[in-house]
């Protein structure tokens, strides 16, 4: 837990106290509904809500102290902050802080697998020593400086996940996190609204390369569209991976349906919990990462094959006899393909449903990735069910590469899909979802348990 001495606060962002706190601060907050006692809340002026409004509950919560604009006008016997910008103090405040960590600092970005990699890696770590990681996706401009100050000063290490949705935010994020070690995930079409394709996603995301130190290390995928561009972009020794072909660390699946990692003149077998190649080069990547830090590998066996995701990642949930997979935290083309591809792989002793809804911010190429996205699905499933506003294109896409119509639906919203499903599918069917968080579609198995217990 992070420790943050008044004095430090005001210094590092430039801030005045009307009032000064009578202790340190435990932490940092800009949520009033998880605002611990002791901790310094945030108010931060966002889309749907300025945190100045919450100040008082944030007090009643225990907080002890609040940052807030230079203009607030709170009642005077509140220790408050005044900054001129909270959002930049924040950034502030986490850059001066970073500076006092004394542990080893782990980027990790990608277009896909960066909180599974995270998770992963952050496990392994922490048989080695006190280990801080990303909280949930705290990745981005507010989500980063929060993640970082929640790390305690003397922990070993530090896993933290860095995003992006516009050009520039790599390299801002990477100014406050300073890494020392860097994981790049794989690399496709994700947020790419204002980006020039792949191509200008792959040189955004190389910035976090260009942060590392020449005493880092970066660990690539060596059998991917990107590796030439993103070994190229740092000074930082280079640990390379593969599914197929020559690298650092390579991998492969035994008969048993085991993963085996080797390297050097090492190697290890392990069961992971989850299916899919691409869990398997989550692993890999992780694992590498692990190692080169002086992890063993019987302790990455372990934490790999006892591991823990968050909600919403190939979740497995029975009702009434059908078996939903709850993949719908996020989605974009590769990481659809992957779902896709792993589902059609599971054994299922019934019908195989796809439920799908649309990819969120991929601009100009939306159409022909939602069309691309319907293509995907034969030999995959026996039935299609397109949600929400890109239904048709996928739904158009699928009627293209021979899909059956018969075998095809179109739904407004989740709750359409659900009463579909409660009155089309059976017991032993599988069911599943996959969209981008945005469409909600973790909703269908709620309504579909109601809908079958009516």
């Amino acid at each position: 837990m992070a420790f943050i001495k008044p004095d430090e606060c005001a210094r590092w962002t430039d801030g005045v106290w009307s009032r000064k706190p009578i202790c340190d601060m435990t932490g940092v907050s800009h949520d009033t509904r998880t605002t611990n006692e002791g901790e310094l809340y945030i108010s931060i002026v966002g889309e749907r809500c300025d945190g100045h409004d919450f100040v008082r509950q944030a007090f009643e919560h225990g907080a002890a102290a609040a940052m807030v604009a230079s203009s607030f006008s709170g009642e005077s016997e509140w220790p408050l902050l005044r900054v001129a910008d909270t959002r930049r103090a924040l950034r502030d405040l986490a850059c001066a802080y970073r500076n006092c960590l004394t542990g080893t600092i782990f980027a990790v970005t990608g277009s896909v697998g960066k909180t599974t990699v995270k998770e992963m890696l952050a496990g392994m770590l922490a048989r080695l020593g006190p280990t801080s990681a990303t909280k949930g996706n705290w990745n981005n401009d507010i989500g980063l400086p929060l993640s970082l100050l929640a790390m305690g000063r003397d922990d070993m290490f530090g896993v933290f996940e860095v995003a992006m949705n516009a050009p520039g935010e790599i390299a801002a994020l990477c100014e406050i996190l300073q890494p020392g070690r860097g994981v790049m995930t794989s690399v496709g079409l994700a947020h790419c609204a204002r980006f020039d394709g792949a191509s200008g996603i792959a040189r955004e995301k190389a910035a976090m390369l260009r942060a590392l130190p020449a005493d880092g290390f970066a660990v690539l995928a060596g059998d991917e569209e990107w590796s030439e561009l993103f070994c190229g972009s740092t000074v930082a020794r280079t640990v390379t991976v593969a599914m197929s072909g020559a690298a650092d660390y390579t991998a492969e699946t035994d008969d048993a349906g085991r993963l085996v990692i080797r390297y050097s003149e090492e190697s290890f077998r392990c069961t992971l919990p989850l299916p899919g190649r691409h869990i398997q080069r989550d692993a890999l990547l992780a694992a590498a990462a692990a190692i080169e830090s002086g992890v063993g590998a019987k302790v990455v066996v372990d934490a790999l094959e006892n591991m823990t995701l968050p909600p919403m990642r190939w979740e497995r949930i029975s009702v009434g006899g059908v078996d939903f997979i709850n993949d719908a935290y996020n989605a974009n083309p590769l990481s659809m393909n992957a779902a896709i591809e792993t589902f059609a792989e599971t054994d299922v002793s019934g019908r195989r449903w796809l439920v799908l809804g649309g990819m969120r911010e991929l601009g100009a190429v939306s159409h022909k990735a939602h069309f691309a996205l319907g293509g995907v699905v034969l030999n995959h499933a026996d039935f299609l069910v397109a949600v929400g506003v890109d239904a048709s294109v996928i739904v158009e896409g699928a009627c293209a590469a021979g899909f059956e119509k018969a075998r095809m639906f179109e739904c407004e919203a989740a709750e359409d899909a659900a009463e579909l499903l409660a009155q089309s599918t059976e017991r032993g069917d599988a069911v599943l979802l996959k969209a981008s968080r945005a469409e909600g579609l973790e909703g269908v198995i709620n309504e579909f348990q109601k809908i079958r217990n009516d």
